[in-house]
């Protein structure tokens, strides 16, 4: 018999619990901003069907709770910024003026994880550093460990207009030995090089 999850079992009520419980945990905290929802894991922990998973994930996202970046997944924003217009973020927005403003913001990110990093921050780092196609969950993981909500908010934000990051391995684990290292000024250094790749500032169809 498989598990049975703490919701009622009548299939029309389920994903309406499921997505108050999912809702309420992105309130309090219990899944901050930056954080990835997967089918899988949120079928385990609930004892739900995959079916009534995705339909509380699409009813987060169209209220605007969390956000579906591609080749990362549903990523938690910032609850209380749910919602705000962003206008450099609005569909067409200039990918090269979007990437500009990414290598700035996030290299004053890279020095405030150095200086904020937790042994968990550097776990994840270090996961997505190993996982297959994980450049944008490194990037995420990075905005995460200066531990302001803010940095995660509106990186998701601004990676769900521009798509998937540069494949950069060498880059990545220099930034992640700097930050490990607490070294803001090299870790500073090695994000603004990685971002000013030509590969960051055009579509994934027309790198080279």
């Amino acid at each position: 018999m498989p598990p049975q999850g703490p919701f009622p079992p009548d299939r029309a009520t389920r994903p309406a619990q499921l997505y108050g419980e999912l809702a309420r945990r992105l309130r309090d905290g219990r899944l901050p901003p930056g954080s990835r929802l997967t089918e899988r894991l949120l079928s385990q922990e609930f004892g739900a069907s995959r079916t009534v998973v995705r339909e509380a994930v699409s009813k987060l996202q169209a209220t605007g709770l969390v956000r579906s970046v591609r080749g990362v997944g549903t990523l938690v924003v910032e609850p209380q910024e749910a919602g705000m217009p962003l206008p450099i973020l609005a569909a067409g927005a200039d990918r090269v003026r979007l990437h500009e403003l990414r290598a700035g913001f996030e290299s004053e990110a890279a020095v405030l994880a150095a200086r904020r990093r937790t042994t968990d921050d550097l776990a994840a780092m270090k996961a997505a550093l190993e996982a297959t196609g994980g450049d944008i969950a490194f990037h995420l993981a990075v905005a995460r460990a200066t531990h302001n909500p803010h940095y995660g908010h509106i990186l998701a934000r601004i990676l769900s207009a521009t798509g998937d990051d540069g494949h950069d391995p060498a880059a990545h684990e220099g930034i992640f030995r700097a930050i490990e290292q607490r070294d803001g000024d090299t870790a500073r250094a090695y994000m603004r090089m990685h971002l000013a790749a030509p590969s960051h500032h055009l579509p994934a169809a027309q790198r080279g």
